[in-house]
């Protein structure tokens, strides 16, 4: 019998854990769709981190796991992740499929995050981020810190943020293009199916558009 259990996520100061899981992204994803509207993935899966389990995984059309909600006092975190999400698409090259679920996961595959870190350590602008805990306020040293320092800081945070939304808009737009070119403008589409029709596409292309959405200096 499969299990639904549930508790609270653990807090950002215990130490990173270990994400390995039991098995690939892409077969977490195997009964999920993607979504047009939003660009997520959405539906019913076995947690890769408790094979004993499944879930089921909301889109943002119908409940995002990242933006409180008049019922967020009452919903309740899946152990083991710090938001109800458990695989995503790359925000680069929207072709790959990734695991996530803690504010520690990468945002881009394993064939695009070179790209972007070598992008972000030449770059005199705009920084890529490529985790979700870069976008939060997580300085314990705050305190300790001059008036400039905390400003300084607070800008990046702030940059950081903008840029996860542009990330998240972007790959809204791509996803949505690509079902309308591919799939008659359906609504929705099998992850397998949608993952097919990107396999000639070039994820290098795909980083130099993200990469006109950060200036580099």
């Amino acid at each position: 019998m499969r299990q639904t259990g549930s508790s609270h996520p653990k807090r950002l100061s215990e130490p990173p854990r270990d994400l390995d899981t039991r098995f690939p992204a892409r077969e977490v994803t195997r009964d999920m769709h993607v979504c047009r509207r939003c660009g997520e993935l959405a539906g019913m899966f076995t947690d890769p981190r408790d094979d004993r389990v499944e879930r089921q995984q909301k889109c943002a059309c119908r409940l995002d796991s990242l933006r409180p909600s008049p019922t967020a006092s009452i919903r309740v975190g899946w152990p083991s992740y710090d938001f109800n999400t458990a695989v995503e698409l790359c925000f680069c090259c929207c072709a790959e499929v990734l695991h996530t679920g803690s504010f520690q996961s990468p945002l881009f595959c394993a064939e695009c995050q070179p790209w972007v870190q070598a992008r972000n350590d030449a770059s005199l602008g705009f920084i890529v981020p490529t985790n979700r805990l870069q976008t939060m306020d997580t300085d314990l040293e705050s305190a300790t810190r001059t008036v400039e320092e905390r400003l300084a800081s607070e800008a990046t945070r702030s940059a950081l943020l903008g840029g996860m939304t542009r990330l998240k808009s972007r790959r809204r737009d791509v996803v949505a293009g690509v079902i309308e070119e591919s799939f008659a403008q359906a609504f929705e589409v099998s992850v397998a199916e949608y993952l097919e029709s990107q396999q000639e596409v070039s994820r290098f292309e795909r980083f130099l558009s993200l990469s006109e959405l950060f200036p580099s200096e």
